[in-house]
């Protein structure tokens, strides 16, 4: 599963609803890779929990994605949410639309993780 989750995804769903979809992809063994803002809470040891979580996570600067819009592939389908008062979510299976994706996904990760800052990241928003 490839996505790049929205700092609203949690504010909408709560921790727990978010840690039982996060399990999902535990029990089946399922590997996620993530772009996340340093806004999203993230434990004080998220190394060890991301990778007990089979979570890759490639951070972006608190302010680089503010939006309330996540997206993300798996397989060959993309899938498109966005939160506010309600979550309205799309999924598009298409083999096309799931490898532009990955690859946007891919120059996403490789250009943020260039970035001589991003060493730094993250700066903030840990928890114990």
């Amino acid at each position: 599963i490839y996505f790049m989750l929205s700092p609203k995804a949690i504010d909408f769903y709560g921790y727990a609803q978010m840690h039982k979809l996060r399990m999902l992809a535990v029990k089946a063994k399922i590997p996620r890779f993530a772009i996340t803002p340093e806004n999203t809470r993230v434990p004080s040891n998220y190394e060890e929990t991301d990778k007990a979580y089979l979570l890759t996570r490639t951070w972006l600067e608190a302010n680089d994605y503010t939006a309330s819009f996540e997206w993300g592939v798996y397989g060959d389908k993309v899938y498109f949410v966005t939160f506010g008062e309600d979550a309205l979510a799309m999924i598009i299976e298409s083999k096309a639309m799931a490898e532009g994706f990955k690859q946007i996904f891919s120059i996403i990760d490789s250009r943020q993780r260039s970035k001589p800052s991003y060493a730094r990241l993250p700066k903030t928003y840990k928890y114990t």
